[in-house]
């Protein structure tokens, strides 16, 4: 590998991202979303990660979870009486097994301001979330906890990223594709890509409190299990 001016070789470091807009939306398969990507990117050789998730490590409930009841006939209860017997849903504190900071604009700004990558680094940014879309002015962009988010603001915070680093973004939440522009705002050499689950007009599929189901379905888990068996995010 290439020695950079610091003297160390290229390196990734990945921004995770969960927003949860608020805890009763914030859903369990976000969590799940963000342990699979961790887990694969350890697995080749990224361990310097960031994890940013609703309401950080505030000890306070802030995750939607529901017990997995699947059966091929539940839909036949869904907007009756007997629903109620369906598992509900509660609300827990977020687990995470490491440093967990809040996912608001004023944490995701400390951190661009000292991104801790410099030229020839790779930053690679993944959120799993949910996405906003205004119907009259049709302007789209990114729920963190509680806060909107638009793409001139993630444009904003790479600006700012030394010149010669790669940021490669894979964004799973609906309207997704908002950031596409983000790539177009950046200098048109290839150090700018992503990977978006829908047009910036489509909703996504993939968020639901029952996170540790077994049918694990969406852009997010799809794009996980690729890049667990394949050689280049490309």
């Amino acid at each position: 590998a290439p020695v950079l001016a610091s003297g160390r070789g290229p390196q990734v470091r990945a921004v995770l991202i969960n927003g949860g807009h608020k805890a009763k939306s914030n859903y369990e398969s976000h969590l799940v979303h963000l342990e699979g990507m961790s887990e694969v990117l350890r697995s080749r050789g990224v361990d310097d990660q960031v994890v940013f998730s609703s309401d950080g490590s505030d000890p306070e409930p802030d995750m939607a979870v529901r017990d997995p009841f699947e059966h091929p006939k539940r839909w036949l209860l869904d907007g009756t009486s007997a629903a109620q017997l369906l598992p509900k849903t509660r609300l827990e504190n977020t687990p995470w097994d490491g440093p967990l900071q809040p996912a608001t604009p004023a944490a995701l700004e400390g951190l661009f301001a000292d991104p801790g990558v410099d030229a020839g680094d790779t930053l690679f940014v993944y959120t799993t979330d949910h996405g906003w879309r205004d119907k009259e002015s049709g302007n789209a962009g990114l729920w963190l906890w509680g806060k909107k988010v638009e793409p001139d603001a993630m444009s904003l915070w790479l600006s700012g990223l030394p010149d010669g680093v790669t940021t490669v973004m894979v964004m799973s939440h609906c309207f997704s594709g908002a950031f596409s522009e983000v790539v177009m705002d950046g200098p048109l050499d290839g150090s700018r890509c992503g990977f978006f689950s829908v047009p910036a007009d489509r909703r996504a599929y993939g968020c639901y409190p029952e996170g540790r189901s077994s049918k694990t379905i969406g852009h997010g888990f799809r794009f996980i299990d690729a890049l667990a068996g394949a050689q280049s995010a490309a």
